[in-house]
């Protein structure tokens, strides 16, 4: 039955250029390229090095209040998540490349994956906060990177709501 719907739908949607989107693309370039993150890419970091601020009720108790709070006094996270796009399309990363400005080591790669809509690679690195900021231009395993918004595609949801 599921072979019947899989030919009839790909008969009906011949006039539309229809495809088969492999799972990879579905599970890891979609996502990505949207900034959606897994658990895995918060690894070790905290709501506001991540960017979930917004994601705290300053009005609760919780467990690591204190830290955050202290964070925060002292003038925020000293590393922020970003996103960093390499146009090579064929760039061979390694999970936590070292991420460089000029010659100076300014943090490290969280994930990286090929994304299908933008065609380059992208992916999120955890950055010294005062080192850069989106739009430079840093050096990821040899390649060179532009540092950007974690969202690479459609950020102002112009698609999603269309």
């Amino acid at each position: 039955n599921e072979l019947l719907v899989e030919t009839k739908l790909g008969e009906c949607g011949k006039e539309y250029n229809i495809q088969r989107i492999p799972t990879d693309v579905v599970i890891t370039s979609l996502p990505k390229e949207k900034g959606y993150v897994l658990m895995s890419d918060l690894e070790r970091l905290n709501p506001l090095e991540a960017g979930f601020d917004w994601t705290i009720d300053w009005c609760k108790d919780f467990i690591g209040r204190d830290v955050l709070e202290k964070i925060k006094a002292e003038g925020g996270p000293k590393r922020t998540m970003m996103g960093f796009m390499i146009d090579d399309a064929k760039a061979a990363l390694q999970f936590e490349s070292k991420v460089f400005k000029d010659t100076k080591k300014i943090g490290r790669i969280t994930c990286y994956t090929y994304g299908y809509t933008v065609e380059k690679v992208i992916g999120y690195c955890l950055i010294d906060t005062d080192a850069a900021k989106p739009g430079d231009t840093v050096s990821i395993h040899g390649y060179k990177a532009v540092l950007s918004d974690r969202v690479f595609y459609d950020p102002e949801n112009v698609r999603i709501r269309g």
